[in-house]
């Protein structure tokens, strides 16, 4: 539920529609706590494959070249052109080659827990804050895709030569601080 952006309610007639008996929302929320650092070590343990491949990849149909990636962002709420609210959004990089997904990364600015804790005037319990993001919705886009290239640089030890995304102004500044970098 932490990174498929959808709450107890809907997973729960998720499951009711696949045939399988639901839980409390207690028990839900207690085993997404205990599944997520297990499935967030499987995604980039993943991530860090498919990099590998998509340098294979690259090595024999263009020796010498670096990676050819695709970047996009998307949010838990949707943009009108002017108001960009959102308060999450993932970036993911897909390698041209081998179309899995390379890296991705999450950016939350809000956090229930804090919240209310804040609101409260007290301290929050000890929890597994996920909030990571203080700008604007609007600033996400090109914050993330300008880390998740560097991350797939410093993985895998490949420049990345060619970067395709969307032609937003958003993502200007990672075409920008991309061509800076690689020339």
């Amino acid at each position: 539920m932490i990174d498929v952006g959808i709450g107890v309610r809907q997973l729960s007639r998720l499951m009711t529609i696949m045939g399988v008996p639901s839980s409390s929302e207690r028990t839900m929320k207690k085993r997404e706590r205990e599944l997520f650092k297990p499935m967030v070590d499987v995604a980039r343990d993943s991530c860090h494959e498919a990099i590998t491949k998509e340098c294979s990849e690259t090595r024999i149909t263009t020796p010498g070249k670096g990676l050819v990636v695709k970047y996009d962002m998307c949010w838990q709420k949707r943009g009108s052109g002017r108001s960009y609210s959102s308060s999450s959004g993932v970036g993911t990089a897909i390698g041209q080659l081998t179309g899995k997904i390379l890296d991705y990364d999450l950016r939350v600015t809000h956090c229930a827990i804090c919240h209310s804790a804040e609101k409260a005037k007290r301290n929050a319990k000890p929890h597994n804050c996920q909030k990571n993001w203080s700008k604007s919705a609007k600033a996400m886009e090109s914050s993330t895709g300008a880390s998740l290239m560097e991350n797939i640089e410093e993985v895998s030890g490949v420049p990345v030569d060619v970067l395709i995304m969307d032609d937003g102004p958003r993502t200007q500044l990672i075409r920008s601080a991309f061509l800076l970098e690689h020339k």
